[in-house]
């Protein structure tokens, strides 16, 4: 197993960043990582198949398909949690080569600002060709972005 992960904290309420998390359509607007998101459905929820494009810092480019198996926002919680989950879903998913699967939280602290945090978990033998520092500095982009759009 390998993970990747990162915190951070906005100062915005977790209703707006949630809001923007979510809005896959508008990705490409801010987010410098999952630059761009097509999917099944306008709003993803649990069983949404989405297809990421991802631009990784050193430029390489790729995309992975990915399946919705958590989608909890403040509503359906108690207003100070959310939750979104995904796992890939591409090929070698389906041979076992490699398992991943990235959750999103959001957690409202008591100064009112919301912690976000995000972690990737990958297994399978085929684990040893996923550029993990790339990945590590996408989820590290995509925090600070999210961050300084939710702070405007």
């Amino acid at each position: 197993m390998k993970k990747v992960s990162i915190k951070t904290i906005i100062n915005a309420p977790i209703e707006k960043v949630w809001e923007v998390l979510t809005n896959i359509k508008a990705y490409s607007d801010w987010n410098p990582f999952v630059y761009d998101i097509s999917a099944d459905q306008t709003v993803p929820d649990v069983g949404c198949q989405m297809l990421f494009s991802v631009s990784f810092s050193n430029g390489r480019k790729t995309k992975s398909k990915e399946l919705v198996t958590t989608f909890n926002s403040p509503q359906k919680t108690d207003n100070n949690t959310a939750a979104w989950a995904y796992r890939f879903d591409g090929f070698i998913h389906h041979i076992y080569m490699t398992r991943a699967v990235r959750t999103q939280k959001l957690k409202v602290l008591s100064d009112g600002t919301t912690e976000y945090s995000s972690e990737e978990i990958f297994t399978g033998w085929g684990t040893s060709f996923i550029p993990l520092k790339q990945v590590q500095k996408g989820f590290a982009l995509q925090a600070n972005a999210l961050k300084e759009v939710c702070e405007l």
